[in-house]
């Protein structure tokens, strides 16, 4: 398929309106992974250096991190999942829209032979 630089702006400027979310919501997925990347090695302290020294203050200071990180990446994940699709859906409505608006234009009447 050959590069059409003019359907990839066409496709961009659909974004436009919408830019706001899309940036937050990039970043919301941005959040979620450095998240993810923290889980294992938080876990990993734990259970090498916080149990064997029996640090038990530490080691609920560091559950209790990790349950306030998973309840971050929980909000992060419903922003991400619910606004990341509405985005797509307001973005298809558009498009939608757009179409319907150029058939619209085409003028037929009763006699109109279309030729596919």
């Amino acid at each position: 398929m050959k590069f059409n630089k003019r359907l990839i702006k066409r496709f961009v400027s659909y974004y436009r309106p919408y830019k706001l979310l899309f940036a937050i919501d990039l970043f919301v997925a941005f959040g979620m992974s450095a998240i993810e990347l923290v889980y294992p090695r938080i876990t990993t302290n734990i259970i090498d250096n916080l149990i064997p020294n029996m640090m038990i203050n530490n080691i609920i200071l560091s559950v209790v991190l990790l349950l306030v990180l998973y309840g971050i990446a929980a909000g992060f994940a419903y922003y991400m999942h619910y606004w990341g699709h509405k985005i797509g859906v307001m973005m298809e409505a558009d498009m939608r829209n757009d179409c319907m608006g150029i058939c619209r234009s085409f003028r037929l009447n009763s006699m109109t032979i279309i030729d596919w």
